[in-house]
């Protein structure tokens, strides 16, 4: 049942995450429709949790800004580019 290694963004997590827990006992029907683990979802949960807000607030509902996840390494690429 597993899908290998597939990977999900911040923002999937996000919503898959919030689908699980909006109603009581739905994590393990959400995590069959992904075809992941229960566990991943709790996991993925606890992880979100210890986000700051300001980058959670970047993923609802966009795409991801690599400035705010990787800010050293985006100057770096900006100079290496230019």
């Amino acid at each position: 049942m597993a899908r290998g290694k597939i990977r999900f963004t911040l923002g999937e997590k996000m919503r898959i995450v919030k689908q699980a827990y909006t109603v009581p006992g739905n994590t393990k029907p959400t995590a069959r429709e992904y075809q992941i683990q229960p566990v991943q979802i709790r996991t993925w949960k606890k992880a979100l949790g210890s986000l700051p807000q300001e980058v959670l607030a970047r993923f609802v509902d966009r795409k991801p800004n690599i400035q705010i996840l990787l800010p050293g390494v985006y100057d770096h690429l900006v100079e290496h580019i230019d």
